[in-house]
């Protein structure tokens, strides 16, 4: 075979349009003849309704008494009759809602194994108008960490706005819910 012949089939096969195309094409055709057939059906319908409704004798009318001349809402008036009691409601003050709380929530920011490091996260937190601290703790291995903690938290409004705080600054945190020993 010579490259012209070679060229020449390989073009005419690139060309060919897919069977499934023809099959989607022809079904996207058929529905819209029918949706224009439908259509056609709902005018011709409804022009036949209408001449047969010109030739109809007209009925009578029926009398509507003058008394009656919209809907009547009795609600308005009962609701001037009635009185309902509201029993006085005191919204409970900060220290009322600490007292009833069962536990307290703490942002632990990160753990370090130097405690510098952990303190000049502290004095960051610090300026941010956090109430941070630092707390050591003992691993298995025998090694010291220092976790800079954010709060106590008793109000979980309270502790999104911290979680937003600290997002906004780029930081990561870990919530940590404790049982106040009272």
């Amino acid at each position: 075979m010579s490259k012209r012949q070679h060229h020449a089939r390989r073009n005419s096969t690139e060309r060919q349009i897919p069977g499934w195309l023809w099959l989607l094409t022809g079904m996207a055709l058929g529905a819209f003849i029918m949706f224009i057939a439908h259509l056609s059906k709902l005018k011709e319908e409804g022009t036949t309704n209408s001449a047969p409704a010109q030739n109809k004798t007209e009925l009578p009318k029926l009398k509507v008494p003058e008394e009656v001349k919209g809907p009547v809402f009795e609600f308005y008036d009962r609701l001037k009759q009635q009185q309902v009691e509201v029993p006085e409601y005191e919204a409970p003050t900060e220290a009322q809602i600490e007292q009833a709380a069962t536990h307290e929530y703490f942002l632990q920011v990160a753990s370090f194994r130097n405690e510098n490091d952990a303190d000049k996260l502290r004095a960051r937190l610090i300026l941010m108008n956090m109430n941070t601290s630092i707390e050591s703790s003992k691993m298995q291995s025998g090694e010291t960490r220092y976790r800079v903690i954010v709060g106590p938290y008793l109000n979980k409004s309270k502790l999104a706005k911290a979680r937003q705080d600290l997002v906004s600054e780029g930081l990561e945190y870990l919530t940590l819910k404790r049982k106040i020993e009272k």
